[in-house]
């Protein structure tokens, strides 16, 4: 992976967290849009697939889209995916 994706992921996270309102009810309308963010991005290829998975006041919401593996075989995402970003923090932090 490189910044890119990260770069595509966060700018589709900020779209979606820009529905937000203090009013809006839990997982409301903001968790959806996250969502459909994240379907499309997979969707249009911006990222090969993702994981959200969002706590609030004891409830859990939870969306899985796309793939974990492309190379060498296709392998669909699943919640339980496990993400090394440990040597990714100058990439993110420096783009």
């Amino acid at each position: 992976m490189n910044a890119w994706f990260f770069g595509a992921l966060a700018a589709q996270l900020t779209g979606a967290l820009a529905v937000m309102s203090a009013e809006a009810a839990w997982p409301g309308r903001w968790a959806s849009a996250m969502a459909d963010d994240i379907a499309d991005s997979v969707e249009n290829g911006r990222f090969p697939g993702a994981v959200l998975h969002v706590e609030h006041a004891g409830e859990t919401f939870r969306h899985v889209a796309g793939w974990r593996s492309v190379v060498p075989a296709v392998e669909p995402m699943t919640e339980n995916t496990v993400f090394d970003v440990a040597s990714l923090t100058k990439v993110v932090a420096t783009t």
